[in-house]
């Protein structure tokens, strides 16, 4: 198998190849659509915990719910392995909520889902993120959720 540019740059890293997710067309266009936000930019609200990155084996695999209609400006960053610098400028590069907002002002959306997710990127054990993948998607199916759209980091 040929390695990715990104197994190339971190060999040691436990990289998951996943070759068979299947496509799945969207049930009416975007305009009738429900959308919610998920990012692994690590963002959390002034209310909650950051998330907790001690080390490689002590990593915090789950989310933080982001109400919709929070004010970008109320969000912090606690991933710590990637560059902040674009995000402090404009969180919308990490977490394109003011951006969503405009396409259900201007109706290319059909709604934006209550809440928003954010997991922390920084997963070096990826098997344990599955716990909180069930829940998030639980959650999103509880808000009505017909498309995601995530923002990896």
């Amino acid at each position: 198998m040929t390695k990715t540019k990104f197994q190339q740059w971190v060999e040691s890293f436990p990289w998951v190849v996943n070759e068979d997710v299947p496509w799945a067309p969207p049930k009416a266009p975007n305009q009738r659509l429900r959308f919610a936000i998920v990012t692994t930019g690590g963002l959390y609200t002034r209310e909650q915990e950051p998330f907790a990155i001690k080390n490689r084996d002590d990593v915090d695999e789950g989310f933080r719910v982001i109400p919709s209609d929070i004010s970008l400006a109320e969000l912090s960053i606690a991933h710590e392995h990637y560059d902040h610098q674009f995000a402090e400028k404009d969180m919308n590069v990490v977490f394109p909520l003011d951006r969503f907002r405009e396409l259900q002002e201007a109706g290319e959306i059909g709604s934006l889902a209550p809440r928003a997710y954010s997991i922390s990127g920084f997963i070096p054990k990826p098997d344990k993120i599955y716990d909180t993948a069930r829940e998030i998607a639980r959650m999103m199916k509880e808000d009505g959720v017909e498309a995601a759209f995530l923002t990896p980091v």
